[in-house]
Order: structure tokens, then C-alpha cells, then sequence
């Protein structure tokens, strides 16, 4: 069963065609691999990739970006929220994340093992720093103006930034492999010009994002994003849609759901990106991801 690549959550996403890796010079004797070795690799990528992507949407490496959000919503609203309950070991999550023998090369396996080591040390010590604020807000006889809270809290911006520089240098060693394995098997597929079309969506989108998160946006790079997203989406609502009409439904929500960035984008460029009209892009870009993969999960187990 050929399996085709979700999307992982807050990473940015790279639209671009890759190389199958050839033969390393000390071991040019060696025969090619057949062309149903390569389909099974790539199949066996795209398995792993998709595995360990659930991993990083939810549970343990999801941690820091939901304890960084109540962190925020205890600024605003003065209430600490409980830590959220993780129904797998931490032992298991790290395991998804290592793959297995021979599917990448040492110098990649030695980049992901390291990037999951730099997460696992950042959540703990953001885990620490929560737990401390939790019995900072929860101590009455503390009268600092606060001190301590902001300390905490910017120990904890300071910390997730650099997770997610490390889950970023992760991604960015299984992301284009899992792009090269997806290339090589949507040859012929019947939906190949809807999931590299969903592909350019999302790298759109996480360009969008990037330049959202400086300073000073820039105005007419954010503009011109915003008319080659809503070209693309045109575009790919066109017929034909070789699949069945349950697929064809996902799919199209999925676009619906882009709309709803493409048009918050819009609305941005013209009125200007204040909260509301980020909150609005962070929502329409988390369900477009929801949306995606679960029209990649029925192509999947379609086949």
C-alpha cells in the first residue's frame, strides 16, 4: 500500500523536488536498487514520516506550545491552567521520532537523534519552569509585583523558541526525503496535480507565517502571497478530480479551509494584522493542516 505524506504542525512546509540519494563513491560497485526497492523505501519514508508527524501534533513534543499558550492565557486571564495528561510514555514518543535502520544515512540519523535530544532537555525544563509557576501562583504569601511569574515566563519563551528551532532541524532532514519518496510515488497517480498542488498551498502559507513573525511585516511580500495563494486555490478547484466523490469532498474542504487563510490574509493586508486577524490565520491554517490530512489519511487507506 503506497502511503502519501501528511503535514506536520507548525513546521514550515517545502514544496520541492529532490534527488533520489545515489550510491556514496566508496561503494560504486554496488548494484542500483531495483525500481520496486526504491517504491518500497519510499513507502517505508513516508510510513515513518507520517507516524512520527502524529507525535509531533500531539503529546509530548506538543507539550511546549500548549504549556507556552496557557502561560500566555494566565498573563491575560490570571488563571494557570492545569498541565495536560499524556496517554503514551515519553519513552514511546521518542521512539517514533528515531527511525528505523537504513532509512536514512548516519550523518542524518546523527542530526534527527540530536534534535530530539535538544527537545527532550528543552521540555523538561520547560515542564520545570511550569510546574515552579504553578506553585508561585498557587503561594499567597509571595508579594514581588509579579517578579517571579515574568521571570518564569520568559525562562519559558526563551526555552520553546529554541524547541522549536529543534524540532525545525528535525523536520528539516525528513521533510524533503518524505517529499522525494511522496514524488516518486505519485507517478501516475490520478491525484497528482491535487497533493503537489496542496503542496505549493501550504509552503504559500507557511511563508506567510514567517513574515508574519518580524517586527515589521513586509506589506507587498504578504500581498504577493496572498494573490498567488488565491490563484492557486482557483485552480485547483478545477475539474478534473480523478477520485471518488468521498475523496473529492475532503479534498475540496481542505480548499475551503485555505480560503479561510487566503481571505484572513486579505483582510490583513488591507486593514492591517492586528489579533484578531491572527488569530484568524493561526485558526484557518491549523484546520487547512486537520483538513489535509485527513483527505491524505482516506487516500491512504483507499488503496
Amino acid at each position: 500500500m503506497k502511503n502519501f505524506i501528511v503535514v506536520f504542525a507548525s513546521l514550515v512546509f517545502l514544496a520541492a523536488a529532490f534527488c533520489l540519494t545515489g550510491p556514496s563513491a566508496g561503494s560504486a560497485a554496488a548494484s542500483p536498487p531495483s525500481a520496486e526497492e526504491e517504491m518500497q523505501k519510499a513507502d517505508a519514508m513516508l510510513a515513518f514520516s507520517n507516524n512520527a508527524s502524529m507525535y509531533l501534533d500531539t503529546g509530548w513534543y506538543a507539550l511546549p506550545d500548549i504549556l507556552q499558550e496557557q502561560m500566555a492565557v494566565y498573563f491575560d486571564a490570571w488563571l494557570l491552567l492545569p498541565r495536560p495528561q499524556v496517554g503514551v510514555t515519553r519513552t514511546q514518543a521518542r521512539q517514533a521520532l528515531t527511525p528505523p535502520p537504513g532509512l536514512f544515512s548516519p550523518e542524518d540519523e546523527a542530526r534527527m537523534a540530536e534534535a530530539v535530544q535538544r527537545m527532550d532537555r528543552l521540555l523538561d525544563s520547560m515542564m520545570a519552569d511550569y510546574r515552579a509557576m504553578s506553585r508561585y501562583v498557587a503561594d499567597t504569601t509571595i508579594r514581588d509585583d509579579g517578579a517571579r511569574g515574568r521571570s518564569l515566563a520568559f525562562s519559558m519563551r526563551k526555552d520553546h523558541k529554541a524547541f522549536v528551532a529543534a524540532r525545525e532541524q528535525w523536520a528539516a532532514v525528513v521533510e524533503p526525503r518524505a517529499l522525494e519518496a511522496e514524488e516518486l510515488l505519485l507517478q501516475g497517480h490520478p491525484l497528482r496535480r491535487q497533493i503537489t498542488g496542496a503542496w505549493e498551498i501550504f509552503r504559500l502559507l507557511g511563508r506567510a507565517v514567517l513574515l508574519l513573525q518580524e517586527a515589521k511585516p513586509d506589506r507587498k511580500a504578504l500581498e504577493n502571497l496572498w494573490q498567488k495563494l488565491a490563484v492557486q486555490l482557483e485552480s485547483l478547484k478545477k475539474p478534473p478530480f480523478q477520485g471518488s466523490p468521498a475523496l473529492e469532498r475532503q479534498y475540496r474542504a481542505f480548499l475551503a479551509e485555505a480560503g479561510r487563510f487566503e481571505a484572513a490574509l486579505g483582510r490583513g493586508v488591507n486593514e492591517g494584522f492586528y489579533s484578531q486577524v491572527r488569530q484568524g490565520l493561526n485558526n484557518a491554517q491549523e484546520e487547512s493542516r486537520r483538513a489535509y490530512n485527513g483527505f491524505v489519511n482516506a487516500v491512504n487507506s483507499s488503496q
